[in-house]
């Protein structure tokens, strides 16, 4: 253990021992990150109606029923729940209870419960029914057509919490990727699209669950843990200071916390990270005496993080303003450099080519990932247009403006506090 954690060689690169301690704290903290992430088990079947739609739940005998609980998904409405009295209770499905259980008091006798859609539209995963000592109540479909109702009685939770529901800006930003898989109109476009692109890879291995659609943020906060060790080998040129670096932020709270809710932050602080690594390495790699493309390798993949940063978050252009700032400060220096060891030729020469090379991976490269990255609302446009195969350039260009100019109009009048 000594050695692992000694210094280590003095060089920037990473060496056996480097890579062992790095991936068993990266492995360590990935656990740690899962356990109690969310459930696999979440009502997948929807039952969804329009104003007057109905179902009938029976209970299989007359039972006294104290509490409703429920499981919406995308729709807003007012539901309406009789028993065989004629006792009444509404719940009105608004975008914050999405996709979690919410329980309702009621106070029913009662074997058969009619469901009644009062006004707008109301979409359900699954309904449970609890009795005065908090037991579930065994429930059936009358009708073929409200069996989705009560189908997936086995993911009823013992009580609603983080854990199997959504929380926080998951609202938002799990909802959005959920709709971009079945071509919807998207409920959140004040951040580009791509954090909820990747989000929604989760939502493909594991399903629409708590878990699903919190792994990829999980996944990239542990990610977070070799780039931040490999930042520190090349800052510090020691194994113990890159592990105390990447240690550090394993055992910080905000980012424990911050990275096992699906929102887009993570993702936007993950290829910051990248970035400013890349520029450590083109920094490094950019001698006069290496040949131009050695250093073309970190400066492009610094230049294709920065893209795919501002593709999750518009943060990422400030991170991008802070590249071009140690960019062109350490041009300075290698000009000074280069003037004293009468080498400004070659260093112009050397200079105007990276220069170039910028132009094509800080600009062309990241507005493609960012015009790419809104795929999703062109497909949302195009499935809207009876008749039509495809979306011209033009036509893309045009949403995708509009969506910049509502993101700005958004943010810039943005009040809450």
């Amino acid at each position: 253990m000594r050695d692992y954690l000694s210094p280590g060689s003095r060089s920037p690169r990473l060496d056996r021992n480097d890579r062992i301690l790095m991936w068993i704290l990266t492995a360590v903290y990935l656990v740690f990150a899962l356990i109690n992430l969310g459930t696999l088990r979440f009502p997948q079947s929807v039952w969804t109606a329009d104003a007057g739609g109905s179902g009938i739940i029976d209970l299989g005998s007359e039972h006294t029923v104290s509490s409703v609980w429920i499981n919406c998904n995308i729709a807003t409405g007012q539901l309406q729940f009789s028993d065989d009295s004629g006792n009444i209770f509404t719940y009105d499905q608004s975008y914050g209870e999405m996709f979690s259980w919410r329980s309702k008091s009621v106070s029913f006798r009662t074997r058969y419960i009619r469901l009644t859609v009062n006004a707008g539209e109301v979409s359900l995963n699954e309904t449970a029914f609890f009795d005065e000592n908090g037991e579930l109540i065994p429930a059936a479909a009358v009708t073929e057509r409200e069996s989705t109702l009560v189908d997936e009685q086995s993911t009823v939770p013992q009580t609603p919490t983080y854990y199997n529901g959504m929380y926080f800006d998951e609202i938002y930003h799990a909802r959005t990727a959920y709709e971009f898989l079945r071509c919807m109109s998207v409920y959140e476009w004040t951040h580009p699209p791509l954090g909820k692109l990747i989000i929604a890879a989760g939502i493909l291995l594991f399903g629409m669950t708590p878990f699903g659609w919190r792994f990829m943020p999980a996944l990239f906060g542990a990610l977070m843990l070799p780039v931040m060790f490999v930042l520190g080998k090349r800052l510090f040129r020691r194994r113990d200071y890159a592990f105390v670096s990447a240690a550090l932020l394993s055992v910080d709270t905000m980012h424990f916390a911050q990275t096992r809710i699906a929102t887009v932050d993570v993702f936007v602080v993950f290829f910051i990270l990248l970035m400013y690594l890349f520029m450590a390495d083109f920094i490094r790699s950019d001698r006069a005496s290496e040949p131009l493309k050695k250093s073309f390798l970190p400066l492009g993949a610094c230049g294709v993080s920065f893209g795919l940063g501002v593709a999750s978050k518009w943060t990422g252009l400030y991170a991008g303003a802070g590249l071009a700032v140690i960019f062109f400060a350490y041009l300075v220096i290698r000009m000074i450099e280069a003037k004293k060891e009468g080498t400004k030729r070659q260093f112009w020469s050397r200079t105007w080519k990276t220069l170039l090379f910028c132009c094509v991976f800080f600009l062309l490269i990241p507005a493609a990932i960012y015009y790419f990255s809104y795929t999703p609302f062109y497909r949302y446009e195009l499935s809207r247009r009876i008749g039509t195969d495809a979306l011209t350039f033009r036509e893309k260009l045009e949403i995708l403006v509009i969506q910049q100019k509502s993101m700005f109009s958004y943010h810039s009048g943005l009040t809450a506090t």
